[in-house]
């Protein structure tokens, strides 16, 4: 919770961290007491304060007196059939289940000490699994997640002495026939403190209610293979594990993706890239994780792969290892792109996924998938085909990314026709995608002229530069020159400033350390005005880039040079 002290700082509070983070333990609060205890609570506190003023805590009563209207106390949150528990559904195969475990005799849940651990402190946690070596049993710590070691060692103490309260869920891998449950435990402890484990059991299992510390438990004598922790995803969390269980977890993709739920893959794959990136783990965990990719069908464990391994490409792609990259990409890539081919139709999560596919397929020049989507783009060139919504972004950029002056004109002449705003945006973001130098510098004076693009749109279409590996450099150089005049313009205004800021210092200093300390001497003495905490965001991750490619680089070189060597699917078809 930040405090409010001028104008510039009420702007400054407002950005993505706030937003997201809030979303992300507003949606964990609901799984733990259950979808209707939620909405009732919530339309008690807007009966009860409408016309009126409310703070934060007048919202933490609601819910916490809904939920023990409906009996929901510490480790009581959800029951088997509440459908929006992770424990509602089964995963098939590998006799693996998830089943919430209704506790009785436990306190009721204070819904105030448990979300001041989430809204009062920076950052989220990081909960560390290990399993004993008769995979009996575990024990769970937490401690405070950082994005790089850097910033682990800025936050000193203070980040150390940090605890939360965690709603820790599981979803386990039985070795006996029959199958070993999932459980929902709470991870934590009420205001007031408290030392020790307090074990409260019941015919259906234990119950821990701890102090801000460690938490262990046992299966009963059962022995597990694989476990997942945050299972559903529900909290916003990372977990780690002992290698053992990340070996097992690795080995289950390749047999059996499917015995996860896509949430619970998207989840793994996701924690692991940050993991490394935090040098929590190595990189050749998520790199060895995604090796499956070919068999995976679902959209939800592609996207977070595809994020991952996009982060990768983005730190490589003016470094030699980028041709390796490329290679393992098209290795896991291309088999999926085959099977959504470029074709309109199917549910919207398959239309999603075939956009991301071709995206980064593209990106690294695969000629199947380039073919059928310039072959749209000369066919909206010559007039009279409508392209399906979800595709014309990536046909519009593709075609002037492959293309000269002409399709760039072509596309521009479409722009100042158009009066839809989606069709807007993307014909400005496909205009910065030239590899013309020339051209971008057209595209970037274009978002200074209100007549040619307005204001509010002007940010995005500088992104769109910066994104662009020609253009990169000329962003930086363009915000560098027109800095007072953009400071002007957005100055007031956190949400753009930021964005700008963020994008074009993480395209072009997020790689090189000589770029980065160029960044860094450009801004002192300088006001970033409502913007200052992104300035500040955008340097911190800045540096952390630059960090992880100085420590990762060989080590990723070495990789993927071994994993292209192997046999892999063969990348050469006719086109999609």
């Amino acid at each position: 919770m930040n405090q409010v002290e001028d104008p510039n700082s009420i702007n400054s509070i407002f950005d993505a961290i706030s937003y997201s983070k809030g979303a992300a333990v507003i949606r964990m609060l609901k799984a733990v007491i259950g979808s209707d205890t939620f909405h009732s609570g919530l339309a008690a506190y807007l009966d009860a304060h409408k016309f009126q003023n409310a703070n934060t805590n007048d919202l933490w009563k609601a819910w916490g007196a809904a939920a023990a209207g409906a009996g929901v106390g510490l480790g009581l949150g959800v029951s088997a059939a509440n459908e929006d528990s992770p424990a509602a559904s089964s995963s098939s195969g590998d006799n693996v289940t998830a089943v919430a475990v209704a506790r009785p005799s436990i306190p009721p849940l204070d819904v105030a000490a448990v979300m001041d651990t989430w809204t009062r402190q920076p950052g989220f946690p990081l909960v560390t699994v290990t399993v004993n070596a008769s995979r009996t049993g575990y024990v769970a710590t937490q401690s405070r997640f950082f994005a790089s070691p850097a910033a682990a060692k800025a936050a000193g103490k203070d980040g150390e002495q940090q605890a939360w309260n965690i709603p820790l869920t599981f979803v386990a891998q039985s070795r006996r026939s029959n199958a070993m449950p999932g459980f929902w435990r709470w991870f934590g402890c009420g205001r007031g403190g408290g030392t020790g484990c307090v074990p409260s059991t019941s015919s259906s299992g234990e119950h821990v209610w701890m102090a801000r510390g460690p938490v262990s438990g046992d299966w009963g004598g059962k022995s597990v293979g694989w476990i997942k922790a945050n299972a559903g995803q529900i909290g916003p969390y990372r977990v780690t594990y002992d290698d053992v269980t990340w070996g097992l977890l690795a080995d289950q993709l390749r047999r059996n993706p499917n015995a996860l739920s896509p949430t619970d893959r998207a989840g793994l794959l996701d924690d692991a890239f940050e993991l490394a990136r935090a040098s929590r783990v190595g990189l050749t965990l998520p790199l060895n994780l995604t090796r499956y990719l070919p068999r995976e069908k679902d959209y939800l464990p592609w996207s977070a792969a595809l994020k991952g391994l996009d982060f990768l490409g983005n730190l490589l792609r003016s470094r030699p290892t980028y041709g390796a990259f490329c290679s393992y990409l098209m290795a896991v890539v291309a088999p999926a792109v085959r099977r959504v081919g470029w074709r309109n139709g199917g549910p919207h999560l398959e239309r999603y996924l075939r956009i991301k596919l071709f995206n980064s397929a593209l990106k690294c020049d695969f000629e199947p998938a380039k073919a059928g989507v310039l072959r749209d783009f000369r066919r909206w060139m010559r007039g009279g085909v409508k392209l399906p919504a979800d595709a014309r972004g990536l046909v519009y950029t593709e075609g002037v990314r492959a293309g000269g002056r002409r399709e760039w004109e072509r596309v521009r002449v479409a722009l100042g026709k158009t009066h839809s705003p989606s069709e807007e945006a993307r014909l400005r973001v496909a205009l910065a995608a030239t590899e013309r130098p020339w051209l971008l510098r057209r595209v970037l004076g274009m978002a200074l002229d209100q007549k040619e693009i307005r204001r509010q749109d002007a940010v995005g279409v500088i992104c769109a530069v910066a994104r662009n590996p020609v253009g990169e450099a000329l962003a930086w150089e363009f915000l560098q020159e027109h800095w007072e005049q953009l400071k002007g313009l957005y100055g007031a205004l956190s949400f753009e400033l930021g964005t700008l800021l963020k994008c074009v210092i993480g395209a072009h200093a997020g790689s090189s350390a000589f770029r980065l300390n160029a960044v860094k001497t450009f801004f002192e003495g300088r006001d970033a005005a409502a913007a200052s905490a992104a300035l500040a965001q955008a340097l911190e991750q800045a540096e952390a880039n630059v960090d992880f490619l100085q420590r990762h680089e060989a080590e990723l070189g070495a990789w993927l040079r071994a994993a292209v060597r192997k046999p892999r699917p063969s990348t050469r078809s006719k086109s999609l």
